[in-house]
């Protein structure tokens, strides 16, 4: 979630100064892109520490968590640009910055 919020924002920043949906894109992947696939390798690395455990609810609850972050970050990733193209690829700039 928090990654999202991240994306988001960035987003409508570069997009407020491009008025390019494609460039905003491109933009927040190069620059806020980086942050969040480093943060959620950390998490992902940080729960599956839990699979050490012997307590079999803690290793499912160590690779769950792990495996959605790493389906959160596909989703920033991929899903998100692709929304955000659907909804303001198409508008011209005089109408972006709205």
């Amino acid at each position: 979630v928090d990654d999202t919020i991240h994306f988001m924002h960035g987003f409508k920043v570069a997009y407020q100064q491009h008025g390019n949906a494609a460039k905003a894109i491109e933009d927040v992947l190069m620059s806020t892109g980086k942050a969040l696939m480093i943060t959620s390798i950390v998490l992902f690395w940080g729960f599956m520490t839990f699979t050490l455990s012997d307590l079999s609810s803690m290793d499912n609850f160590g690779i769950l968590t792990a495996m959605c972050i790493v389906l959160a970050l596909v989703f920033d990733f991929f899903l998100g640009p692709a929304l955000m193209m659907i909804r303001y690829g198409k508008k011209k700039p005089a109408e972006a910055v709205s």
